[in-house]
């Protein structure tokens, strides 16, 4: 799949706004974050780590 620059833009925008606004038990409890509990939501680092992947970085 290939995002333009501005659906890249806001991938990253949403997640930065969901790793500022939303507590980690609060991650874990929301189905789409957690794919109805078969996977455990993205803590910081995992952000933070997706974000650099994002933008290219190693």
């Amino acid at each position: 799949m290939k995002l333009s620059h501005r659906e890249l833009s806001t991938i990253l925008a949403a997640l930065r706004k969901w790793q500022q606004d939303v507590p980690q038990d609060a991650r874990d409890e929301c189905p789409i974050a957690t794919d109805d509990g078969t996977c455990t939501a993205l803590d910081d680092d995992d952000i933070d780590e997706l974000c650099m992947n994002i933008n290219g970085a190693e």
